[in-house]
């Protein structure tokens, strides 16, 4: 059967009047408009008002079933003894043109599963290249709690694995919390920023079948990760003749990110072009509703001198932001016996 596609059609809504050289006289083409494919024309002599495309779709279709008949619907299945020294003695039906060729079942299985979780770790790698998250701080919130040096450390984990998940349940990053991890130099904000961003990112990429092929991105949960450092360099980039972005481009790219992290602010000197940047995305994506990472050395407290009181309030609105004091030992601190002298 033929899709029918007068339900989606709805007054046509443009007449084209001509001559027909054959008949000599007048017709004309309305046009017609189907909820799938849009706008298309039918002349008013034509019985059939269908959408064209929906009925080479439907075609198409049925074709392949015939054409999946004619493959299988008439191939004799053999049953074939298959002997597995992992899986055991198997009998399974074939057709008889591959009998010869049989390989155990699930070994197969297992095999195209281990192909396929190879290829989402690339996928998965990709997307965070894509993302800019630090390669020297690639891992999973298992890898970090190995890393915990106090009940406090424990707590924070779980509390960002809880984050994920929300986000996930939620099946947006719009309206959660703004996260600003705050502490001394190596206590790990920056890995633990990425780690949260990097379980986002693994989460992202999923394959309903053991096809490679069909591996997918969830682009609403897209993360970007950038330096205060990086951030300077890119806006005064945007000001050279030869610049292949411009500063509205710069701005919207950090803007409309689902997830953003900017890193270190307040270890670059200050000044009035890094200040306006500042407020105009944390203004722009408070708006949007849209969650911010910053890490900083700055106490919370005086976060407003780096970004101003406006954009503080809105990044720290009430029940809408965590902040996490770092206070324990950095773990980049070295002792003796851990650094090579000569």
């Amino acid at each position: 059967m033929l899709k029918d596609c007068k339900k989606s059609h709805n007054k046509p809504l443009l007449i084209w009047k001509g001559f027909d050289m054959n008949t000599m006289v007048n017709v004309s083409k309305k046009e017609f408009q189907c909820e799938t494919h849009g706008g298309y024309f039918k002349f008013e002599s034509e019985l059939n008002k269908n959408c064209p495309y929906c009925e080479q779709q439907e075609a198409k279709k049925t074709i392949e079933n015939q054409v999946k008949k004619l493959d299988f619907g008439f191939i004799d299945l053999v049953e074939v003894p298959i002997s597995c020294l992992k899986h055991g003695d198997q009998i399974v039906k074939v057709p008889e043109v591959i009998s010869k060729h049989v390989q155990c079942p699930e070994c197969r299985t297992e095999e195209m599963a281990e192909q396929l979780k190879t290829k989402m770790d690339e996928r998965i790698k990709q997307e965070c290249k894509k993302a800019e998250l630090p390669v020297n701080s690639f891992g999973t919130f298992k890898q970090l709690a190995k890393t915990v040096k106090s009940e406090k450390q424990t707590r924070i984990y779980d509390r960002f694995k809880q984050y994920v998940l929300s986000m996930f349940e939620s099946k947006t990053t719009e309206g959660h919390q703004n996260i600003y991890l705050t502490g001394d130099m190596g206590t790990g904000k920056t890995v633990m920023a990425s780690i949260l961003m990097q379980n986002i990112v693994l989460r992202s990429v999923k394959c309903d079948s053991l096809d490679p092929n069909d591996i997918t991105f969830n682009a609403t949960y897209k993360c970007l990760f950038i330096t205060e450092a990086k951030l300077n360099a890119e806006i005064y980039a945007t000001w050279r003749k030869d610049s292949e972005s411009t500063y509205k481009a710069l701005m919207a790219k950090l803007i409309k990110v689902p997830f953003l992290c900017i890193d270190d602010i307040g270890s670059v000197s200050q000044s009035e072009h890094l200040f306006e940047a500042y407020m105009m995305i944390i203004d722009e994506r408070y708006k949007r509703r849209l969650p911010t990472i910053i890490t900083s050395n700055v106490p919370f407290d005086q976060l407003q001198e780096i970004i101003g009181a406006r954009a503080k309030d809105r990044f720290a609105e009430k029940n809408r932001i965590i902040v996490v004091n770092c206070d324990w030992e950095g773990y980049r601190t070295a002792q003796a016996n851990e650094i090579e002298f000569f």
